[in-house]
């Protein structure tokens, strides 16, 4: 049902922390998820870790570029390495809340969305941030079109917070319907990608292929922090 896609670099520890914080979870069922792990060409102890996981989890996939990439490269990489119906791009020094995944699968399995939008906490290696909740209402939204949700983003209030820095910034808040993915890559590549050059440079880029030519598509921003 769900592919966990994490881009790394370089990032064995925090990586080993990421992925504790996810096959833990009593969610985490191997039957239901996968973890695709895409590293660009990592000079530390990365696949040798990865290794430890394979052993112990057979859903656990992993591809070493034979060269660095671009960041862009390499997370777009990592999405397409996701097989299954939804794909959960997941940051290499991110850590999954308890109910990321219960909050995530339920919201599937109820909604059938084509995209899924979540709030999240702010931490460093030393603090958790007391950061102010980006999303400040009791459930869980929906919207139908595309108008709709930009309009959203776009309100100035006390309800909305600063959401299109959440929305568009935070990479491990965006999971996708795999099918909306392709299509929108192949629109968003052939429209913009040779017209404007820095687009391979700029990793924010991501999240402008999901969002890119909506028409109708069921999205879902989850009020909880995941």
């Amino acid at each position: 049902l769900l592919s966990i896609c994490i881009p790394t670099y370089n990032r064995e520890t925090y990586l080993r922390t990421c992925l504790e914080s996810i096959v833990h979870q009593k969610w985490f069922d191997r039957n239901t998820i996968e973890i695709c792990i895409t590293d660009n060409a990592s000079t530390d102890g990365t696949e040798s870790m990865i290794a430890e996981y394979q052993e112990k989890y057979w859903n656990f996939s992993y591809y070493k570029n034979p060269a660095n990439l671009w960041m862009t490269a390499n997370l777009l990489k990592a999405m397409e390495n996701g097989s299954w119906e939804y794909i959960w791009l997941f940051w290499s020094d991110d850590m999954m809340t308890e109910i990321a995944l219960e909050s995530t699968l339920e919201i599937i399995r109820k909604e059938k969305p084509s995209l899924i939008l979540s709030d999240r906490h702010v931490f460093s290696d030393e603090t958790l941030d007391a950061n102010p909740t980006l999303i400040t209402w009791k459930t869980d939204l929906i919207f139908w079109e595309p108008e709709d949700f930009i309009k959203h983003l776009g309100d100035d209030n006390k309800e909305n917070g600063r959401m299109n820095g959440n929305f568009f910034t935070f990479i491990s808040i965006v999971c996708v319907k795999k099918d909306l993915y392709t299509k929108n890559k192949i629109e968003f590549l052939e429209k913009y990608w040779k017209k404007y050059t820095r687009l391979n440079q700029n990793y924010f880029n991501y999240i402008m292929i999901p969002m890119f030519n909506l028409h109708h598509e069921k999205i879902v921003i989850i009020k909880s922090k995941i």
